[in-house]
């Protein structure tokens, strides 16, 4: 079986979900499947049945996603897009929504060893 990765079929993990995923992991459930699914993954409208994405085959514990997500938070938190974004989230007036839709941090994960963070401007790979 060939398995495809493209660009525009992945699963994506934002910051806001480090905190549900630290508690989580502190209730017991570090060893649980992570769920990719609906709102956090994208594929094709019209896929072809005869493809599989690797998006659609992974498989990552909750630990495993809070790690990768605290990594690239740590990263991108000392940068000014990030700043601007922890601001607009705080006193948010309603006009930048747009621009934060992708906020800084945010996991695009295409297949179990390509992994890619947004450091605001462009998206990067995550070294594991």
């Amino acid at each position: 079986m060939i398995v495809n990765i493209q660009s525009d079929v992945f699963a994506q993990v934002k910051p806001v979900k480090l905190q549900a995923l630290k508690e989580l992991v502190k209730s017991g459930s570090r060893h649980g499947k992570f769920k990719f699914w609906g709102s956090n993954l994208y594929v094709p409208q019209a896929p072809n049945l005869k493809e599989v994405w690797a998006a659609h085959h992974l498989s990552f514990t909750n630990q495993q996603i809070y790690d990768l997500l605290s990594k690239s938070v740590s990263i991108v938190e000392s940068t000014e897009e990030y700043t601007m974004y922890m601001l607009n989230e705080a006193f948010n007036d309603g006009k930048d929504q747009k621009k934060y839709s992708t906020p800084p941090g945010t996991l695009r994960i295409y297949a179990e060893d390509l992994i890619c963070f947004y450091n605001g401007k462009t998206w990067r790979k995550l070294k594991q």
